[in-house]
């Protein structure tokens, strides 16, 4: 009996099995809907938002070298014409922000990188905002209150590619709001051919107003003066009218100048000034020289070329609209004033002692 059943659950088996296999194989197709097909989707590559930076590339590559850390992708926070470029950024307890390490660029109204102001602070920098900003959500600045740059700074200008307007100066930690930037440390100041050493670092900003109305800072931008507190030495290359070489070309002369107060440099006037105790010699191509006592001493300089640029203004504006039209300046007038003024002029052969 045992045989019997297991004979019929084999026979049952395998008719199963066939019904089962004609199923799937005739049936199943017409009363079953067919599997969904798969449909492969190409990723689209997404397009990453411009960085802030990207917008001043061009101005940023003119004003650092290839290899500058300020190239390499560096966070960037703007207000108006100033651009502060950190790798590292952090809010701090009493609301003001540290930017470790900070790069400060001031633009001036044309944007121009030969006339940027720059500031490298490789230590950081501490800065006041007049409102709270997230900087995980914005590279916008409120307005500028004041700002500290820690440790040794270099202050620097590109200027002409002749040299002209070029400003490079070492100090340290240096103080900045939105019209000057100032510290009382020692200074090695160099502007063009000239150089300057002393202490108490004072350059007052022009703002986005005209040159001609320093009153109106409303922002960074462009240099009005320069002002050492304590000047040590000041070493000027002159080009006078009076000392030619043999073909006739003006030669620069070395002028040193000393004195126990300010020395100030008026960019909208051209003119530099010394205070107490000045004494200011003049170097002659014969070995000579010409020594100048005085206790305010005031050196004028006009634009020697400015009728050559202007001539050349509409082929230069052609060939570069961002090359700086910085006029070669030449001494002109030199004013004394003291109790007694001395000149001791060997180029002339005199002595000249007077109240100016």
């Amino acid at each position: 009996m045992q045989q019997t059943e297991v004979k019929r659950a084999l026979i049952s088996l395998v008719i199963v099995t066939v019904t089962y296999a004609v199923y799937a194989a005739w049936i199943a197709p017409w009363i079953e809907p067919p599997p969904p097909r798969r449909v492969q989707t190409a990723e689209l590559p997404t397009q990453s938002e411009p960085r802030a930076v990207d917008r001043y590339a061009a101005e940023l590559s003119a004003l650092f070298a290839d290899d500058a850390w300020e190239l390499s992708s560096p966070k960037m926070l703007r207000h108006r014409n100033t651009i502060l470029l950190c790798r590292e950024h952090q809010q701090q307890d009493d609301g003001t922000i540290r930017l470790s390490p900070c790069t400060v660029v001031m633009l001036d109204e044309k944007q121009s990188a030969a006339d940027a102001l720059v500031m490298q602070a490789p230590d950081g920098a501490i800065l006041q905002l007049n409102r709270p900003v997230d900087l995980n959500k914005s590279v916008q600045l409120g307005q500028p209150v004041a700002g500290r740059l820690l440790g040794p700074i270099t202050i620097r200008r590109r200027g002409a590619a002749d040299g002209r307007g070029r400003l490079h100066a070492v100090t340290s930690n240096v103080q900045i709001n939105a019209q000057r930037v100032w510290t009382p440390q020692d200074v090695d100041l160099q502007f063009e051919n000239h150089r300057a050493r002393g202490q108490d670092l004072m350059i007052k900003l022009m703002g986005k107003g005209l040159p001609t109305d320093p009153d109106n800072a409303t922002g960074w931008a462009g240099m009005r003066s320069i002002e050492l507190v304590r000047l040590e030495q000041l070493h000027l290359l002159v080009e006078q009218s009076d000392i030619k070489d043999g073909n006739g070309q003006r030669v620069a002369t070395p002028v040193d100048v000393t004195c126990r107060g300010p020395l100030r440099v008026d960019f909208i006037e051209n003119q530099l000034t010394c205070e107490d105790h000045v004494q200011l010699v003049r170097g002659l191509p014969d070995g000579g020289r010409d020594q100048l006592t005085c206790e305010r001493l005031a050196l004028s300089f006009h634009a020697a070329d400015k009728d050559e640029n202007a001539a050349n203004s509409v082929g230069a504006e052609r060939t570069s609209s961002s090359t700086p039209k910085t006029n070669k300046l030449e001494l002109y007038r030199i004013l004394a004033e003291g109790n007694p003024v001395v000149l001791t002029a060997e180029s002339q052969q005199a002595r000249v002692r007077s109240r100016r």
